[in-house]
């Protein structure tokens, strides 16, 4: 199975933080060997000299009572409902870095981040933390409650894809989840020269998507039976919304889409659909898949340059 076992929640103290950590109680239920960070950064309260005279009591936010208010919360969600092991940690200064830190330092295979839509509250900068992380991502709706029943995974038959699909048929074996993989493809530009109609070549590509999804099933090793297959035309060149589309379509519980690129720099940033992906869908829970390794790999020669 890809890895998921060392998994980092993002809290910014607001409501949403009680979201993830059910979630991810859950979730942890299925994965084997989890183990939960609860991570909080917070800038330093400034207290002005003048305050601090006329109200002796008064003090920033201390780590230590932040970090106690975070595990008393998690124990609602992870003491006698699942084994999970889990702490918090609290830190101050550039909540990018301090992530992005920390979640070097744990080595850590998922990263969990809210997505809010009407919710109050500072919220992570998801899309900076995601294209540079080396690990996977996992967003959850503010209004998110935990259900696995079906996991649509998009794929264009890629090492990414398949990686992807890795992580959906694990949870598929774990927790009976129902897999559906989905193609999005596309008339090519210039198919009129052929001599043939948009309608005809769509269905041209269609049945080569068909055999291409046949040839990938056999190189994962996976049954045709075991998933549900699902192919759709992109006509407006926007393979983003026609991914949220369909998953609405099929209620589908969870998007798993493999990180676009088949370099370990094309590997380690976010393609354009998983970035259109993440602003158009504030409704279903969504992880993108990365290669940690790859990516760890190219960070660390990044560094040494």
């Amino acid at each position: 199975m890809y890895p998921l076992q060392r998994i980092l929640v993002c809290l910014d103290l607001s409501p949403i933080d009680q979201t993830l950590m059910e979630y991810t109680a859950h979730l942890s239920k299925a994965l084997p060997n989890a183990k939960v960070y609860f991570i909080h950064v917070s800038k330093k309260l400034e207290i002005p000299e003048e305050i601090k005279k006329m109200f002796p009591n008064i003090t920033g936010p201390a780590d230590e009572a932040l970090e106690k208010g975070i595990n008393d919360e998690a124990s609602k969600y992870f003491v006698n409902k699942c084994d999970t092991p889990y702490e918090a940690v609290v830190k101050d200064g550039n909540e990018t870095e301090q992530i992005l830190k920390w979640s070097q330092v744990k080595e850590i295979d998922l990263i969990v981040m809210g997505l809010k839509k009407s919710l109050k509250g500072s919220g992570t900068n998801a899309a900076k933390i995601t294209a540079i992380c080396h690990a996977s991502v996992l967003f959850v709706p503010e209004n998110a409650s935990f259900k696995l029943d079906k996991v649509m995974v998009p794929v264009d038959f890629s090492k990414n894809s398949a990686m992807a699909v890795d992580v959906a048929m694990a949870l598929k074996k774990l927790g009976n989840v129902e897999v559906l993989l989905q193609n999005v493809y596309k008339v090519p530009v210039g198919y009129h020269y052929t001599g043939k109609e948009y309608v005809d070549f769509a269905i041209i590509m269609k049945h080569n998507a068909e055999k291409q999804m046949k040839t990938f099933l056999n190189a994962c090793q996976i049954n045709e039976d075991d998933v549900i297959q699902v192919f759709n035309l992109d006509e407006d060149d926007k393979p983003a919304d026609v991914i949220f589309t369909e998953a609405k379509v099929q209620a589908a519980d969870m998007i798993i889409l493999g990180s676009k690129g088949r370099t370990m720099v094309a590997a380690l940033l976010m393609g354009s659909v998983a970035v259109e992906l993440l602003r158009a869908n504030k409704e279903i829970p969504y992880m993108i898949v990365k290669d940690k390794k790859a990516n760890m790999g190219f960070m660390q020669a990044f560094k040494n340059l």
